[in-house]
This record gives C-alpha cells, sequence and structure tokens, in this order.
C-alpha cells in the first residue's frame, strides 16, 4: 500500500462520477453465515472466476450512477461465494485490482474491503469477513455495512459486525497479546458531509467466531492523539480506537513505518531510538476560532506523533524524528 493513502484516494473517488442513489445504511445489516467448504470442480476455472470478479469490481466504478450499488451487491455476491467454495483452499483476491485484500495469522480471517462513492462526495464502505470458528473448527461469513455515519464520535465504543466503523482500510498490522491475537488496521473515512477521517482500528476474533471492533490497546497519559492537547479527564482504559478529523481539501499522513524517535535513558538524557511505529501529523485548526469545527483543521507541518507498540499496548511517543519512508527495513514483531 502507498504511504500517503488518504490524499490518493481522495483524488480517485472525486474522479469516479458520484451520482449514486443514497442508500439507506440504516437497512443494511450484517449477517454471519456458516461457510460450508467445497471443493472447485474443473469447470469453475480460478482463472475465469478471477477474472468474473476482477470485471465485477470494475463496473462498481464505471458503470452509470444509478447502477452503482446494484455493481456492488454483483461483486459482493460473487466474492461471497467464492469465500464459501474456496473455504480451505487459496484464491487469488489479492489480483483483484483496488481491492483491499487482508488475511490473519494461521488462517483465523479473510477479508475484503471496498468503498462505493455516494454522490453527495462522500464515500460508504463494505466488507466480507472469513472468520475463524474455533470452538466448532469451522468459519463464519460477515457482511459488512458502513454505521460510521450514525456514530460520529466512536472512540470509546466496543462494536461488532453488526454496528461497524466502515472504513477503506490499506494496512493491517498483528500482535499478540496472551493468547489473542489483535489486528490493528489503518484507514481512512469519507463519510461526513464537511470533513475527512483517518482511523486507527482495532479488531479481533473470539473463540465462537464472533467479530469485536475496538479495544483498550491505547497508552495516551492524557495526552490528545493528533493534537497538542492534554485532556487529563480521558482514561486509556475508555480509548477502542484513534479517530484523526480534518478538512476535505487536505491530507494526513498515517502509516505504519519503521522510523525513531527521542527517549529519555536511566540518566535522563534523551537518545534516538528506532522502532517500527504508527506515524501521524499532528493537526491544528487553521484559526484559533476555528477550533471546534473540523472542517479547518490541518496538519501542523512536520511535526509528527506515533505508536509504538510496547508491552501489549501502543504507546504514544511524541518527539519523532521522521525520515522518508522505509517500510522494507522494518522490524520483525511478535
Amino acid at each position: 500500500m502507498g504511504n500517503h493513502p488518504p490524499i490518493g484516494l481522495m483524488n480517485l473517488f472525486k474522479k469516479i462520477l458520484l451520482a449514486c442513489l443514497p442508500l439507506w445504511w440504516g437497512m443494511a445489516r450484517s449477517e454471519a453465515l456458516p461457510v460450508r467448504g467445497a471443493s472447485p470442480t474443473v469447470e469453475d476455472s480460478t482463472a475465469l472466476r478471477l477474472a468474473e470478479l476482477n470485471r465485477l469490481f470494475a463496473k462498481i466504478y464505471t458503470c452509470p450512477a444509478e447502477h452503482r450499488w446494484n455493481a456492488s451487491d454483483s461483486f459482493r455476491s460473487l466474492a461471497q461465494e467464492t469465500l464459501e467454495r474456496y473455504q480451505n483452499l487459496d484464491f487469488p483476491f489479492e489480483k483483484i485490482r483496488n481491492l483491499n485484500y487482508f488475511k490473519g495469522e494461521d488462517g483465523e480471517f479473510r477479508m475484503l474491503n471496498w468503498g462505493v462513492p455516494d454522490p453527495d462526495g462522500t464515500v460508504s464502505y463494505k466488507a466480507l469477513v472469513q472468520a475463524k470458528r474455533a470452538t466448532k473448527n469451522d468459519y463464519l461469513l460477515y457482511d459488512l455495512s458502513d454505521m460510521s455515519l450514525y456514530q460520529p464520535f466512536p472512540e470509546s465504543l466496543g462494536l461488532t459486525a453488526e454496528n461497524w466503523w466502515g472504513a477503506f482500510y490499506y494496512e493491517c498490522i498483528a500482535h499478540k497479546v496472551g493468547n489473542r491475537t489483535y489486528y490493528t488496521f489503518l484507514g481512512w473515512n469519507s463519510g461526513q458531509e464537511l470533513y475527512q477521517q483517518s482511523v486507527i482500528e482495532v479488531m479481533w476474533i473470539k473463540p465462537d467466531g464472533q467479530l469485536q471492533f475496538g479495544a483498550s490497546l491505547f497508552a495516551n497519559k492524557g495526552r490528545v492523539p493528533g493534537s497538542a492537547r492534554i485532556d487529563k479527564s480521558r482514561k486509556d482504559s475508555e480509548l477502542k480506537r484513534v479517530v484523526f478529523r480534518f478538512g476535505k481539501k487536505t491530507g494526513m499522513i498515517l502509516r505504519y513505518d519503521c522510523q525513531s524517535y527521542l527517549q529519555k535513558n536511566q540518566q535522563g538524557k534523551k537518545k534516538e531510538k528506532k522502532a517500527n511505529m504508527i506515524i501521524f501529523d499532528r493537526l491544528m485548526p487553521q484559526q484559533t476560532a476555528m477550533a471546534d469545527d473540523y472542517a479547518y483543521y490541518v496538519p501542523e507541518g512536520g511535526i509528527y506523533q506515533a505508536y509504538v507498540f510496547e508491552n501489549g499496548k501502543w504507546r504514544l511517543h511524541e518527539e519523532i524524528i521522521a525520515r522518508n519512508p522505509a517500510p522494507k527495513k522494518r522490524k520483525k514483531t511478535n
């Protein structure tokens, strides 16, 4: 994935003719279905199926506006059937152009994620997630619909597949804490009319296969991520995800990379330390009087914060020494 996805994704969707009929999201509910595996037959060619999935997916962004959601549903239907049919076999979902595809460790989940442009310039999000049900050694399949419009401030919410805070994910980072694996997603959301959002989301899966979104993995110690503000009333235990809000005409950095930060040693002297981190811009209003209007928030410019995964938590660091992205030099994490 690119290092500045929110800007590129915003431009991509702006180029698409945005004239779809609005979708009443509240009517669309996610559904978990037992997955029954079946071996592909000779007639069911993987190459032909992949070509058809590519055709249907591309149609979402090229068909007439009034057919865009129908095109998304057609793609979703074949993708769902493919996940069921290829339950225990690899299928090259990663070869579907512009589709976000993620796989969990040890086959714990597979996710297909995409966005559908709406006529007002916003984007709605969809996802299919096939999750392992350890208690029965099979899989459940979830059809996720974007509920972010109805949850404008979801930072403290523990969510499920039924009320997913939708986003266009472009990075997934796995960490094991105890017996549980947490998957941290970086994503972008353009669902609000006046501002856009970037998100750090956490997903984990219960032994019965139920999806959970949000986890108390963030350690801020009263600091506000993406801001210079201090808010001691904010308890780390209440924060389930991190959401950044900024103007429609700007963009922010949010990426996973190996960079450096300053850390005090035992003598109290600051020393540069390299680590894998989620690095992001610090945001500010263009004018002090606009502090309550996210439409006027922009990056401060050259000032970054970052989360480093330490002792089972994403710990916020502020003195970041950011250099050119070096994704190939990431350290291996457990």
